[in-house]
């Protein structure tokens, strides 16, 4: 209840709107954002703020008005992560290019690729990124020899799955790559196109072919210059 806010000290309130419904019939977009407006309205009046996360930052999305949610928002948060490009070939959460299309080159802006197109303003916007990764077990077997990387990076060999996106702290990444049967080479792999590492090890009790993709440092300063370049 908002009147309980006065009793905790806190900066504002933080609201998760999430898609769920497939079920277009109950979508309606401008009782939550009324709802939501009056909700901010309640806590500007106790001197807080209303942050949301999770929303699209562009037109429509699922029973989102974002371009008139966005008035009623302090800052939005959209989750730059939990989004891998396919359900059959293992990558990282979250790829560059898909933040670049997100942002900037949506499908809806063909004529003019290069221009930014959310309705709402930049200084609203707070990008979440990500830092850990997923571990895939590979339904097929990598090429021998391994492929030698490029000296700026590349991506590793195919690793086809079956739907499964097993998520990895960032940490659990790095013990295993200490631990682990590394088959990939020397170092960390790192793809500049997808602005993510990665590295392939061979399970010692399963015998399995295992590719990690996972946010390091590069990874996170790679997607950071790209909101900064944003603006």
């Amino acid at each position: 209840r908002l009147a309980d806010l006065g009793r905790i000290t806190i900066a504002g309130v933080n609201i998760d709107l999430e898609h769920f419904s497939r079920n277009k019939s109950t979508y309606d977009a401008p009782a939550l954002t009324s709802l939501i407006c009056d909700i901010q309205e309640a806590l500007h009046a106790r001197g807080l703020r209303l942050h949301s996360q999770d929303t699209g930052v562009y037109g429509s999305y699922a029973n989102f008005d974002t371009l008139s949610l966005s008035k009623c928002m302090d800052f939005v948060l959209p989750m730059g992560y939990c989004n891998p490009q396919s359900a059959t070939i293992a990558g990282p959460t979250i790829e560059l290019d898909a933040l670049r299309h997100d942002f900037v080159r949506h499908k809806d802006n063909k004529s003019n690729p290069g221009r930014r197109i959310w309705p709402m303003p930049p200084s609203k916007i707070i990008l979440g990124l990500p830092f850990f990764g997923y571990n895939f077990q590979c339904l097929n077997s990598a090429p021998v020899p391994f492929p030698t990387q490029p000296a700026g990076g590349g991506p590793p060999p195919h690793c086809k799955i079956n739907d499964s996106f097993p998520m990895t702290d960032h940490f659990v990444c790095m013990q295993l790559y200490r631990t682990q049967k590394i088959t990939s080479g020397p170092g960390i792999g790192f793809d500049p196109v997808k602005g993510s590492a990665w590295f392939e090890y061979k399970n010692e009790t399963s015998g399995k072919r295992h590719q990690v993709w996972f946010e390091d440092p590069r990874a996170v300063h790679a997607k950071s210059q790209f909101a900064f370049n944003a603006g």
